[in-house]
């Protein structure tokens, strides 16, 4: 079902005089053909019609539409089956009879914008108000299309040609829309005030299910007393707009995923609007869906189920353009230092932290794990219950004890934490694992195993270790549960230092590219 959405203007009325329907509003209308002899004599006309049906006598006619309507109102209520004859509102009916052509556009609600200003306010507009037009309105569509609800949504003392004014009141009846509705809207009716502000509110209320209405004006139509005939659009192209600059800045803050999101609701869109409109570029769509698509998995590292998104587009094959050997090369590492860059440039402190720490850990247990491999030649650090355990039955007796030296030593008078188990050591906390590895090194003098370069990058990467672990990692083991959030924005603060700025930077390329 659908509700439509439409300003009732002082032109939309007309009369049947004679053998044809005119107007009740006398303005000019363009593009009439000056053989219409009744159309051009219909000033005259409507005004000899009023005064013998209604007694209404009009000095001005042109500012007398709000008691017009009235007294028409009062007749239609008294003789109505006369008056459905006499009468047509031809434009509205245009709208619904084109809503009748689509299954899925059945409408069940209308609602009526109507102006109603106060006199003392607006002494000048004041006759031209439509509120009465509503009453004739409803009782004449009532009786047409039956099943059909009308409300009446007046401007109460608004002035219809202040934008500002209108922009507030459009809104604001938007905003009472119910979701996932569709909803079709009239751009005519009104004054051009109130067609432009009904128009730009209806596009930036975020309706997902919208079309707009465009009655095109006939006077041959109107004498018919037929419905005029409409045009949907959907002004897709505007809206693809405000889209693109949606994305434009989700991409300039790396969010891939809102942005692959905001795209796909898009899609969605215009292929349901597709059904009513044309020239919609299904193409366009889906290669920037493709896109944004490869932009999410390259962020997170897969280059392989990014080079299955773009397969057979050759124009995003050469955009990314990155050699395919590599992309065994990518891992979780490299995972995290993508996403600690990212977050750092942006300044999300608390995002930041934890991806930092992390970041740590699982250097530390990389270094761990390959270090051991090259110096013992076997595995010593297995993962058991979801932590690695340093198996002593596997290593020399000389290395552990270089090791269990290096864990009695304090630092800041405190013991670093361990925890022995049966046979060996859960490698469980970072101070821990920074002791394994130099243990290592210390161990290799003897041994040379472990190359020149190795030691070289993990004594940068200790230096760098020392500005981070002491401030974030260390705090974070201590924190309960439910304070982490509130000691991670506060934290930030002490984070906001050049030095560690550098250190963490410095970490980062130095771990990647070791």
């Amino acid at each position: 079902m659908a509700i439509l959405i439409a300003n009732l203007g002082v032109s939309d009325l007309s009369v049947k005089v004679g053998e044809c329907f005119l107007p009740v509003d006398v303005r000019d209308e363009p593009n009439v053909s000056e053989n219409l002899q009744e159309w051009n004599e219909r000033s005259k006309l409507v005004k000899d019609f009023l005064r013998q049906e209604i007694q209404l006598q009009l000095t001005n006619q042109k500012e007398y539409f709000r008691p017009l309507t009235n007294c028409l109102a009062e007749a239609y209520m008294k003789d109505p089956q006369r008056w459905q004859q006499l009468i047509r509102i031809s434009r509205v009916d245009g709208l619904l009879a084109k809503a009748e052509l689509f299954q899925e556009l059945k409408i069940d609600k209308v609602y009526l914008f109507v102006t109603d200003q106060a006199t003392e306010l607006r002494p000048d507009y004041h006759h031209n108000d439509t509120v009465y037009l509503f009453e004739v309105s409803k009782r004449w569509f009532e009786h047409k299309y039956p099943s059909l609800s009308f409300e009446k949504r007046p401007l109460k003392d608004i002035d219809p040609r202040k934008l500002d004014a209108l922009f507030d009141y459009y809104r604001a009846q938007f905003e009472q829309l119910p979701d996932n509705e569709v909803i079709l809207v009239s751009i005519k009716g009104g004054t051009p005030q109130m067609q432009t502000a009904l128009r730009i509110q209806a596009l930036a209320s975020g309706i997902r299910k919208l079309l707009f209405f465009e009655p095109e004006f006939s006077a041959e139509k109107v004498m018919a007393g037929l419905p005029s005939v409409c045009e949907v659009t959907s002004y897709w192209r505007f809206v693809r707009n405000q889209k693109h600059q949606a994305i434009t800045q989700l991409l300039s803050r790396w969010d891939f995923d809102g942005a692959a999101e905001i795209w796909k609701q898009w899609n969605n869109d215009l292929d349901w609007a597709s059904r009513y409109t044309s020239g919609v570029p299904q193409q366009e769509v889906s290669t920037i869906a493709t896109a944004l698509e490869c932009a999410q998995n390259l962020l997170k590292l897969d280059a392989e189920a990014a080079l299955v998104a773009i397969q057979g587009q050759p124009a995003l094959e050469a955009c990314i353009g990155f050699d395919r050997t590599s992309i065994d090369k990518h891992d979780t590492l490299q995972n995290l230092y993508a996403q600690c860059k990212i977050k750092l440039e942006l300044q999300e402190i608390p995002d930041l932290l934890w991806r930092m720490s992390t970041f740590c850990e699982l250097l530390l247990k990389k270094l761990a794990l390959e270090w051991s491999q090259k110096l013992f030649g076997q595995t010593v650090i297995v993962q058991n219950e979801g932590w690695y355990c340093l198996k002593i039955n596997r290593l020399p007796d000389d290395f552990i004890t270089v090791f269990e030296n290096n864990l009695n030593e304090k630092d800041n008078n405190k013991n670093p934490k361990r925890e022995k188990v049966r046979d060996g050591y859960r490698l469980r906390y970072t101070h821990t694992l920074i002791r394994y590895v130099d243990s290592l090194f210390q161990f290799d003098e003897k041994h040379e195993k472990i190359v020149i370069n190795d030691l070289a990058a993990w004594n940068k990467i200790k230096i760098d270790l020392k500005y981070l672990l002491d401030d974030w990692i260390e705090k974070r083991a201590l924190l309960s549960p439910w304070c982490m959030l509130y000691s991670t924005i506060h934290s930030a603060n002490e984070y906001r230092t050049d030095a560690t700025a550098r250190a963490t930077q410095r970490l980062c390329r130095t771990a990647v590219h070791r």
